[in-house]
């Protein structure tokens, strides 16, 4: 277990070497060894300022060549996998308490890596 812990905190040290950028996803650089976290605008709903491809983005995250975790509401369940939710009550507006459940998602072919990432943290998908 000592071991277990010890690994834990080597892998939350390399966050130290976190970036974080704000560009079109088919921009950013992916080097070896990093690991993206995305969080697109969610589908369906309404606020956001540009228009979004989500089919476009759904087919570059399944091929995406470095491990990626994407927030989301829903996707594909075909190709993605829920490994997370979160669900709590939205204040779009003080008018507005809608509940709602924010997902977090993986590519299916990468569900083996993610658990290696978290040292099995998610140990079975969320149906």
């Amino acid at each position: 277990q000592r071991l277990q812990r010890l690994q834990r905190l080597q892998r939350l040290q390399r966050l130290q070497r976190l970036e974080i950028t704000h560009k079109d996803y088919r921009q950013v650089d992916l080097p070896a060894g990093c690991v993206i976290y995305a969080d697109p605008p969610y589908k369906d709903t309404k606020g956001y300022s540009s228009d979004f491809d989500h089919d476009a983005f759904y087919s570059w995250a399944a091929h995406c060549p470095r491990p990626i975790l994407i927030s989301e509401y829903d996707m594909p369940r075909e190709i993605f996998a829920c490994i997370g939710e979160l669900k709590h009550v939205a204040r779009f507006s003080s008018q507005t308490n809608k509940k709602i459940t924010e997902r977090q998602f993986v590519p299916r072919h990468q569900l083996d890596t993610w658990r290696n990432i978290t040292g099995n943290l998610f140990l079975s998908e969320i149906q």
